[in-house]
């Protein structure tokens, strides 16, 4: 069931019920913590409430050349997002809402409440939010450093997507991350007839100093590096022969500029009426490099596969870009170049796009 009339609905319930709530401090603000450290921020005296406007606004030109079509070529609205985050009640309540107002129609994005038991060790979320899988596809489009993630990242193969449920986490932050979750399994603004569970973990280890999910090494210094595994395994409907599993290793590392992400995936589908009756469908594997150049410019190069098991199309792309940062992530002007080889009765036919495009982001 979908509605995405619901997106204004909340939107316009929350700020009624926080906006009274809200004053700006008349003396020194409370420290503001995670995603309120910067941007317009709304804060109670106290510091107990709190409410950050988040934007994100990218224009897009893109030319694609395809093997025996015309080309074409298109200007528009990549993204266009608002959202709401902070706290509300108590500092260890927080919340999200992220609509996105690019396409025919406005649509929900995010909406959870985190509610912290344990500092850095145990959260509780609850809501529509991305399953913790894939690092490409968890970091946020503001924060990537090619236009589009790399071909295995996505809901298309593996199951990366925003999703119904609850999920049990420590946060992104600290050298030790994990994060657990149960999901309804038929993705973001849907409201399934049956139950379809999807269980999804990641566990992984960031050294001191590295921002794992930001592609593009702008703070510099010392070698830093993380590396993460993850897996999703969908349990499907009775009878539905739609299940699959998926699992991934990633790694990061970023050293005075040099920042270098790489990851390897495999999934299975079931192929029979019963859940254990799975079948290899797919490897896929993305490896990417920059280099921050004055923490003005930014070379990039990606290679990435998808192999799928069976009669399907091996896909290889390959991509190389420039970045230039006036104000960081915030305010930057990315162009990159890929090529698409899709293997055709042992053909390859490769499709060449080039995208340029501006991003504002607070």
């Amino acid at each position: 069931m979908r509605n995405p009339a619901l997106t204004r609905v909340i939107a316009w319930t929350l700020a009624l019920l926080l906006f009274p709530r809200i004053a700006t401090a008349r003396g020194p603000a409370a420290p503001a913590t995670g995603p309120e450290a910067k941007g317009f921020v709304l804060r109670s005296a106290d510091g107990v409430n709190s409410l950050r406007l988040l934007g994100l606004l990218q224009l897009q030109l893109a030319h694609d050349r395809s093997d025996g079509s015309p080309d074409r070529s298109a200007l528009f609205v990549n993204r266009a997002r608002v959202g709401l985050v902070g706290s509300m009640f108590s500092r260890h309540l927080r919340y999200t809402l992220v609509a996105e107002f690019s396409g025919k129609s406005p649509r929900l994005m995010f909406l959870n409440v985190d509610y912290t038991f344990v500092p850095d060790w145990l959260s509780l979320r609850v809501g529509q939010f991305k399953r913790p899988f894939s690092r490409p596809f968890m970091t946020l489009a503001s924060e990537l450093a090619m236009i589009d993630r790399p071909t295995p990242a996505g809901p298309g193969v593996f199951g990366d997507n925003a999703d119904i449920g609850v999920m049990l986490h420590n946060g992104t932050t600290g050298r030790f991350e994990y994060a657990v979750g149960v999901f309804n399994g038929a993705g973001p603004n849907v409201v399934p007839d049956r139950i379809h569970p999807l269980v999804a973990a990641r566990v992984g280890y960031n050294t001191a100093g590295l921002m794992p999910y930001s592609e593009s090494d702008l703070e510099g210094g010392a070698p830093r590096f993380g590396v993460a595994a993850a897996g999703l395994v969908d349990l499907g409907k009775p009878g539905d022969r739609q299940s699959f599993v998926s699992g991934l290793v990633d790694v990061m590392f970023k050293a005075r500029g040099l920042s270098l992400s790489s990851a390897l995936y495999a999934g299975s589908r079931q192929a029979g009426p019963r859940w254990t009756d799975q079948h290899f469908s797919a490897l896929g594997h993305y490896t990417q490099l920059g280099y921050v150049i004055a923490k003005r410019f930014e070379p990039v190069v990606r290679y990435s596969f998808v192999l799928p098991g069976g009669e399907g199309n091996h896909q290889h792309d390959v991509a190389g870009g420039l970045n230039v940062f006036f104000r960081g992530h915030a305010f930057k002007w990315q162009t990159v170049v890929s090529a698409r080889f899709q293997s055709h009765d042992g053909r390859a036919t490769p499709d060449v796009r080039l995208q340029s495009q501006l991003g504002l982001a607070f």
